[in-house]
């Protein structure tokens, strides 16, 4: 839908960089996405760059990936005692997980 498209780039990119893009039809190469920060990786072996986005998200436990992207994108919009709030729920989090406990007290099986 070319709405939400033009939506998430000038998400993405701002205003005044997703412009030319939305209202002249500039076209971007690889390299451009990438240097704008659109696309994370660019690769010819789609396994091996799969592999790498697979071992990644192993590494990140249960819902910490989407905290990261909220928190990332909140950021730029938030005002600071708003962010820091998220901040502090964000380490409570990583720090019960640690200590085997969640949020209510119950202990964690994993």
């Amino acid at each position: 839908m070319p709405g939400m498209a033009i939506f998430r780039l000038v998400r993405e990119l701002g205003y005044a960089r997703a412009r030319p893009i939305v209202l002249f039809g500039q076209t971007l190469n690889t390299q451009d996405a990438l240097d704008l920060g659109l696309v994370d990786a660019v690769g010819d072996d789609l396994a091996n760059e799969l592999e790498k986005i697979v071992d990644v998200s192993r590494r990140l436990h249960g819902k910490e990936f989407a905290i990261r992207r909220q928190l990332a994108r909140e950021a730029t919009n938030s005002e600071y005692q708003d962010a820091l709030g998220a901040h502090l729920a964000a380490c409570d989090r990583v720090l019960n997980r640690l200590s085997g406990t969640e949020v209510g007290g119950t202990t964690s099986e994993a």
